[in-house]
C-alpha cells in the first residue's frame, strides 16, 4: 500500500522530470532558433537571388539578393505561385509555358534543372538569368523546390566582345596564311634546288601553317554558329558517302600513325535532311579527333546504323580516354583535356564544341563513354 511520503515522493519525481523535459524543449528550441538565424543571414548575405516554394509552387521564402534583382519586394512574393509573379521567357524571347516552366521540370523529374533564361523584372524589364532549380526531397517524395539565380548580363556581354573579336582576327588571319600555304605547296611540288633537309624544313612550316589555317576555320565556324550565321543548306544526305569522304582526306595522318580504319554501316540506312557541310563538320571532327588521339598502329572504328529517330553514329577510338575531371567539360568551347594538351599540343579544342553545337541545332543528341587509359567512343543521334 503507498503511504503519502511514497506518493509525495512520486510527485516530486515527475515534477523534476517534467522541468528537465521542459528545460530539454527550451534548449532545443533556443539551438533551433540560433540555427534559422544563422541560416537566414547566409541566404541574405549571398549575392545570388534565392526562392523557395513548395510542393504547390508556391514562394515560401524569398532572401534580399531576389527581391533586388527582381526589383520587388517580399510582399510581392511570398504567398503567391512562382509562375504567376516571375514571367521568364526563352533566347527569342517567347514567354515559356507553366507547363514547361524549370519548376515544374525540377518538380516532375526530382533532378536538379540548369539553364539560362530571360526574367522579367516588376517595372516590366528584362534580364538574362543563369538559374538552378533544385528540387527538396523529403521521404522519397519533392515537397519543394529552391531556386538560385543570378544576372549574366555582363558575363554575355563580355562573350560576345569576345567572339566579334575573334571573328574579325579570324577573318583578317585567313587570307595570309591561306597565301602562305599556297606559296610553300608551289615550292614543295617543284622542289627545284632544295637538299632534302630544306625540303623537311618546309614540310614541318607547311604542317603548322595548316594547324594555323585550321584553328582560323575553327573559329570562323564557331562564331558563325554562335551568331546563327552558319548556313545550313538543307538536303538529304548519305551519311556513308560522307564519312568515306571524310576518311579519305584524312588518309595522310591516317597512314603516317598506322591506325587501323573499321568501317560498320548498316543495312537501311536513312537519307537524313542535313545537308552536306554540316555532315562533314560532325564526321571530320570525330573522325579527326580519334585518329589525333589514338596512339600508332591504334584502331578507330566508324559505325552508322539506323535508329528510332533516324541514324546512329559512333566513333571509337583506343586511344589516351577522358580523364573523369573533364568529363563536364569536354564540349566546351576551347577546352582541352590536360592528359591530351602535352602530347598533342596542336589540338583546338573546336571540334567537340562545333560537333555539340550543331546537333543540337538539328534536334539530335551527342554524348560519349571514355575510359583513361583505353579510349573514348562518342555518339551521335540525328533525326
Amino acid at each position: 500500500m503507498m503511504t503519502d511520503q511514497d506518493s509525495t515522493n512520486e510527485v516530486e519525481d515527475i515534477r523534476r522530470a517534467t522541468l528537465n523535459l521542459l528545460a530539454d524543449l527550451e534548449e532545443e528550441r533556443t539551438a533551433l532558433a540560433l540555427s534559422m538565424a544563422k541560416n537566414e543571414a547566409l541566404l541574405e548575405s549571398l549575392g545570388d537571388g534565392i526562392l523557395a516554394t513548395d510542393k504547390n509552387g508556391v514562394i515560401i521564402s524569398v532572401n534580399q539578393a531576389a527581391e533586388k534583382l527582381l526589383n520587388g519586394s517580399q510582399k510581392d512574393f511570398l504567398g503567391k505561385k512562382l509562375s504567376d509573379v516571375l514571367h521568364i521567357y526563352d533566347d527569342k524571347g517567347v514567354l515559356i509555358p507553366q507547363e514547361k516552366h524549370p519548376f515544374q521540370k525540377a518538380f516532375v523529374s526530382g533532378k536538379k534543372v540548369v539553364e539560362t533564361f530571360i526574367y522579367e523584372r516588376k517595372d516590366g524589364t528584362k534580364f538574362p538569368a543563369a538559374i538552378t532549380m533544385t528540387p527538396v526531397i523529403f521521404n522519397g517524395k519533392t515537397v519543394g523546390v529552391i531556386e538560385v539565380f543570378r544576372d549574366v548580363t555582363k558575363e554575355l556581354e563580355l562573350d560576345k566582345a569576345k567572339d566579334e573579336f575573334i571573328s574579325l582576327a579570324s577573318h583578317q588571319l585567313k587570307s595570309p596564311i591561306t597565301g602562305i600555304l599556297w606559296n610553300l605547296e608551289l615550292l614543295l611540288e617543284k622542289k627545284s634546288g632544295l637538299k632534302n633537309d630544306q625540303v623537311g624544313v618546309l614540310e614541318l612550316i607547311q604542317n603548322s601553317v595548316k594547324g594555323m589555317l585550321n584553328l582560323v576555320a575553327g573559329f570562323l565556324d564557331a562564331t558563325k554558329i554562335e551568331a546563327a550565321g552558319f548556313v545550313v543548306e538543307r538536303g538529304k544526305v548519305d551519311l556513308a558517302q560522307i564519312c568515306d569522304s571524310v576518311i579519305g582526306e584524312l588518309a595522310g595522318q591516317i597512314s603516317d600513325k598506322k591506325i587501323d580504319i573499321i568501317k560498320d554501316y548498316g543495312k537501311d540506312i536513312p537519307l537524313l535532311d542535313i545537308g552536306i557541310k554540316t555532315g562533314r563538320v560532325i564526321f571530320q571532327n570525330l573522325i579527326s579527333n580519334a585518329v589525333k588521339y589514338t596512339q600508332e598502329k591504334g584502331t578507330v572504328e566508324v559505325k552508322i546504323e539506323k535508329s528510332k529517330e533516324g541514324a546512329k553514329i559512333s566513333v571509337k577510338d583506343n586511344g589516351y580516354g577522358i580523364p573523369e575531371s573533364a568529363k563536364k567539360q569536354i564540349f566546351t568551347k576551347l577546352y582541352r583535356a590536360d592528359n591530351v594538351r602535352v602530347k598533342e599540343p596542336l589540338g583546338t579544342g573546336l571540334g567537340l564544341y562545333l560537333v555539340k553545337k550543331l546537333v543540337d541545332n538539328l534536334g539530335g543528341k551527342v554524348w560519349f563513354e571514355s575510359k583513361l587509359g583505353v579510349g573514348s567512343t562518342f555518339y551521335v543521334s540525328l533525326k
